[in-house]
């Protein structure tokens, strides 16, 4: 089952990145200890039960959400940019995990999704790694990286 969501999961996240102007992204499992600044965190529920996580340094992550808005046409003359750019983390996180649940959906594994939650700060910790299903990636993109986890177990 792992490598049945992995793969998944890489050709997901190499097809959203096209869509939404990313660039160039190479997919590969992480081996190092990774603390991040900011992640995205989704409940998975239904079939399996568990989380679906992306996180990364501030400057990776908002230099992302910046290019993706770029790309999409609009403008980035607001006031708080930073506000826009954790929206829009929450959004790519929403497409990630959305494209997951619906390409899982189509082998009758049906599930759903929460709606995201964003943690920042300094020693952030979560750790999904004991549970049965688990898979870490890094998204590597011509400027940025980001990790993308998911823990799950059968319910």
């Amino acid at each position: 089952m792992n490598s049945f969501i992995e793969t998944i999961l890489k050709k997901s996240i190499i097809e959203i990145s096209a869509e939404t102007g990313l660039g160039k992204t190479e997919v590969i499992t992480a081996t190092e200890a990774f603390s991040p600044e900011i992640l995205v965190s989704i409940g998975i529920t239904g079939m399996f039960q568990g989380y679906f996580m992306i996180q990364g340094t501030e400057t990776n992550v908002f230099g992302l959400m910046k290019k993706m808005i770029i790309a999409s046409g609009l403008t980035l003359e607001i006031a708080d940019k930073k506000e826009i750019f954790t929206e829009a983390f929450k959004e790519f996180a929403n497409q990630m995990s959305g494209r997951l649940i619906m390409k899982l959906s189509e082998d009758d594994i049906n599930c759903n999704i929460t709606p995201p939650t964003i943690i920042s700060g300094d020693n952030i910790n979560m750790e999904l790694s004991g549970l049965p299903i688990y898979i870490n990636l890094k998204a590597v993109f011509p400027d940025e990286e980001i990790h993308i986890e998911i823990g799950i177990k059968k319910s």
